[in-house]
Order: C-alpha cells, then sequence, then structure tokens
C-alpha cells in the first residue's frame, strides 16, 4: 500500500515474498478499509518540491524495486 502515513521508505522496506500492491489517486486515495487491511505502507521518496507522482509511474517506481530486491 503506499500512502504518507505510517509508512516506510520503499528503498528501505522489504518487499520480498508474495505482494499485492493497492495504488490509490492523489485525489481521494484508498478506501479506510484498505487502509487498516494493509499488512505494510510505503511511500516514495523524493527531491525537491514535487507533493506527488501520477499513480501509474507511482505503480511502477513501486514494482520495479519489489522486481529488483527478489533479483
Amino acid at each position: 500500500m503506499t500512502c504518507l502515513d505510517g509508512a516506510d521508505n520503499l528503498y528501505k522496506a522489504d518487499l520480498h515474498g508474495r505482494l499485492a500492491f493497492v495504488m490509490g489517486n492523489e485525489a481521494n486515495g484508498v478506501s479506510e478499509g484498505l487502509l487498516a487491511a494493509a499488512d505494510k505502507r510505503v511511500y516514495i521518496p523524493m527531491a525537491g518540491r514535487a507533493e506527488s507522482l501520477n499513480v501509474a509511474m507511482a505503480a511502477g517506481i513501486v514494482m520495479f524495486e519489489a522486481l529488483r530486491q527478489k533479483l
């Protein structure tokens, strides 16, 4: 699950094992029920003044990091 509250840095999180990624859009995020059900929450650290990424770009970054850790 990607979010800011209670989340770990994506690059320091252990992404081994079986995963399911839940991505919400910037305006609405994901439901409280999904947030409560998530075992792990991560955020993508960004330098500069950017506040968010397009959900497709964020999903690509998260999935690539999970694959990188498994190789």
